[in-house]
């Protein structure tokens, strides 16, 4: 009797497993954003805010500054951002609605 009721709970347990939808894991893609620093000076720090988050993020170049004439690529989610690129001389802001397909930042003297 005790082997009947088993089986029964059983095919209860798989008929509600193919009726129920289970939850799977969102794959988060992220998108490259390259910096280009076309300045005179090196860029120390480099800030992103997620219009739809909001805060500035910390310093994303994490104490390597980006020289005159190089690159950097930052993952992010795709979104619409404020950058904002600091020198020792000037701060330089910039509006990106950054794609899944990347996008790139050339940072210029005004």
């Amino acid at each position: 009797m005790i082997g009947g009721r088993v089986r029964y709970l059983l095919v209860l347990l798989v008929i509600c497993l193919i009726g129920c939808e289970l939850p799977v894991d969102q794959v988060l893609e992220l998108a490259e954003l390259e910096v280009v620093n076309d300045l005179a000076y090196s860029i120390g720090c480099f800030y992103t805010w997620d219009t739809r988050i909001g805060g500035w993020s910390g310093n994303l170049v994490e104490g390597k500054a980006i020289l005159p004439g190089e690159s950097r690529i930052f993952e992010l989610t795709p979104s619409l951002y404020q950058l904002k690129a600091v020198t020792i001389r000037d701060i330089y802001y910039h509006t990106a609605d950054i794609p899944l397909e990347g996008y790139h930042w050339i940072v210029v003297e005004w």
